[in-house]
């Protein structure tokens, strides 16, 4: 409770990052969260990952909520966090974007800006079914923007149709060249010379 009113402030800070601000900002690390926070405490990175659950909340307006009024509890797994999730908080998400826990869909590849607020401890379900404390890394997003899925052109590819002309040039080459043998030797074996070189 203590926190809540740095909380709001910089989820309001983090809508001011402007969509130019991914190219930007240094990528987020999992592990610099978890072994550095002090050093990461407010300060803007870009996070991108794996979006694993979306889930839409109201904002309690009894408390100084900065004119937020909903706001999206996320969690992601990033390359680099294993089997941990970061928790990220985002002021607004992409319309239509998929949520794999209620839609049974691969999980889409999200990219959002914003701050990096601590370490947070969260119940987790072990083995016994009992709610374990475990910690993440707790980050405030201004929105979340999905990564729709995109196809890779490999240097194969773009070479095929190059290599397929190439090949159709030489095999007429070759179709020109053996049809002037051809006709070339017609017109020797009618000549003097043929019969005069051939065995009687």
């Amino acid at each position: 409770s203590t926190e809540m009113a740095v909380w709001f402030a910089t989820l309001r800070m983090s809508q001011k990052l402007k969509k130019s601000d991914l190219q930007t900002l240094p990528q987020a690390q999992f592990t610099l969260f978890m072994d550095s926070p002090q050093s990461c405490r407010g300060r803007a990175f870009t996070l991108r990952g794996r979006l694993r659950r979306l889930t839409p909340f109201a904002i309690d307006q009894s408390s100084q909520s900065f004119g937020l009024k909903t706001a999206y509890d996320a969690w992601i797994s990033t390359r680099d966090s294993g089997n941990q999730l970061v928790h990220v908080v985002a002021v607004s998400a992409d319309a239509g974007l998929p949520n794999p826990e209620l839609d049974g869909v691969e999980a889409p590849v999200v990219e959002m800006t914003g701050y990096f607020f601590k370490r947070e401890g969260y119940a987790a379900k072990g083995k016994t079914g009992d709610g374990e404390l475990e910690l993440t890394a707790l980050f405030l997003a201004g929105r979340i923007q999905y990564l729709p899925p995109q196809e890779l052109v490999s240097r194969a590819s773009e070479m095929t149709p190059w290599l397929t002309w190439i090949g159709i040039g030489v095999c007429c080459g070759v179709t020109v060249l053996v049809w002037q043998f051809q006709i070339s030797d017609r017109r020797f074996r009618g000549s003097r010379t043929h019969q005069l070189t051939s065995l009687p």
